[in-house]
């Protein structure tokens, strides 16, 4: 064997390993020890290239020296020693043993010439005797139990728990998303009907004897008493006394549902992934439309706990504290947009023939332009001190200026709007629309999911998502 030097390194002692060329294993009592130090490497997670213990360094290289003995290390293809004579009997003696670490195995070669004259290396003290002078005792193959070499056995309970869940419950359990168990819950009931016409069978609804009549008798213990539930179209609703109002039906008497049922957590999902990903005051706000989920503020706060994309996207962070609120949010009576505060986002990729083009979240003088068409004549306009904006006051000035004597004189500048910045660096001053912001671009990347639309997709998105911001509870629920 030529070894050449390799680095005490995990990828050295394979390297090492792997060239010692022992086809019949004559070498294996040698290698075994370099493979369970390659072993104990693997279990230890040491990289490739990486050094390993101190430990482990001495016993390779204690490894090492031994193996520099075995480098000419030769076995003859014939055992027989050359003055044996010819051999009359031959026999083959296989003892083995195992542990925890590895296997061992040992042959011995037993031969007999016509001399009658054995001839061995080494072995058992009986082998060395004649065949009729061998022990007849049989082997006791019985182990002491406090034998240390034997595995102590391991007592495991299982503890069977019979399945209690009924047939619908076991269905809503198949499905994670709320559509789709909609569709199957639709084909199964089309199936059942489909059955029943074919059978000449009216269904009968069996189940909830009190409630035929439209009441439900409820325990003054139950969490549902307070709701005066009734029974309507076969499902458990709100009852209450907004029947005569002018809203949806489902609206005046939502249906009633546990927070532990299946079908509970698969709305909830569906509603936070339909809103944007929002919040839980805006989940609860568009769940109580259609659903009264008992329990509801726990439910929805243990969904978007656990929804993936919300704790990739909304991870807290080192937050600082933010300045105190400005006179204009704390005067009461004012109409909406009396005071705006202005930024800018982006740039967002939309797409113009086979090119892509930038647009960004704000141009400055035709946002005061549009808000005020579409929202009322703005007062105060607030905005971070930046160059940008500070070139916009400049630049609307100086256009307000050569104006001055035409009909935008009379339209705009006589409404004296009022342009102020925050403090240089301080952008927690316009903390409130930072925050806005924010939420138009979580909602953006919750909706557009990496795609690319033109400007016409662009803008129907954005009011999509001004529709949502909107639609926020102004009160906590």
């Amino acid at each position: 064997m030529a070894l050449k030097e390799q680095p005490h390194t995990r990828r050295g002692i394979l390297s090492v390993v792997s060239s010692i060329y022992d086809p019949l294993g004559f070498l294996a009592p040698l290698t075994l020890s370099a493979k369970l130090i390659l072993q104990d490497l693997c279990r230890r997670s040491i990289g490739w290239d990486d050094q390993f213990a101190t430990t482990l360094q001495q016993q390779w290289i204690k490894w090492l020296k031994k193996l520099e003995r075995v480098t000419a290390f030769a076995m003859d293809r014939c055992l027989k020693p050359p003055d044996f004579g010819q051999p009359t009997h031959c026999q083959l003696h296989h003892f083995s043993d195992a542990s925890e670490r590895g296997y061992g195995t040992v042959t011995y070669l037993r031969m007999q010439n016509n001399h009658n004259h054995n001839g061995w290396i080494e072995g058992p003290e009986f082998l060395q005797k004649a065949e009729e002078a061998w022990p007849v005792n049989i082997l006791d193959s019985s182990i002491a139990a406090d034998d240390p070499e034997v595995k102590k056995e391991l007592m495991v309970n299982a503890v069977i728990v019979e399945d209690t869940q009924t047939a619908t419950q076991r269905l809503m359990s198949y499905f994670s998303d709320w559509n789709r168990l909609k569709r199957s819950v639709a084909w199964f009931l089309k199936i059942g009907k489909v059955l029943q016409e074919m059978e000449r069978f009216p269904g009968n609804r069996k189940g909830f004897p009190a409630l035929s009549s439209g009441k439900c008798e409820v325990k003054k213990q139950s969490r549902i008493y307070k709701l005066d539930p009734i029974l309507k179209d076969g499902l458990l609703r709100v009852g209450g006394r907004l029947s005569k109002a002018a809203m949806p039906e489902e609206t005046k008497h939502p249906v009633i549902l546990s927070k532990d049922q299946r079908v509970s957590s698969l709305i909830v999902k569906h509603i936070h992934e339909q809103l944007g990903h929002s919040g839980r005051n805006h989940v609860l706000s568009r769940l109580r439309r259609k659903y009264w989920i008992t329990s509801a503020n726990t439910a929805t706060r243990k969904i978007l706990s656990n929804c993936g994309f919300c704790r990739h996207h909304k991870g807290k962070l080192g937050e600082q504290k933010m300045a105190d609120l400005p006179v204009e949010r704390i005067i009461p009576d004012l109409p909406p947009f009396t005071n705006v505060g202005v930024d800018y986002f982006g740039p967002i990729k939309v797409k113009r023939g086979r090119s892509l083009e930038k647009r960004y979240g704000s141009s400055t003088f035709g946002s005061c332009v549009l808000i005020g068409y579409r929202r009322g004549q703005v007062s105060h306009l607030r905005s971070d001190n930046g160059t940008n904006f500070i070139g916009a006051e400049r630049e609307l000035r100086e256009a307000l200026a050569a104006l001055n004597h035409s009909k935008i004189q009379d339209a705009f500048l006589q409404e004296g709007i009022k342009w102020s910045f925050n403090p240089p660096t301080a952008s927690h001053h316009g903390g409130v629309w930072e925050r806005i912001i924010r939420m138009v671009r979580q909602i953006l990347t919750s909706v557009l999911h990496q795609q690319t639309l033109n400007d016409e997709g662009f803008h129907t998105v954005l009011c999509e998502v001004e529709s949502i911001l909107n639609d926020r509870p102004i009160t906590m629920i």
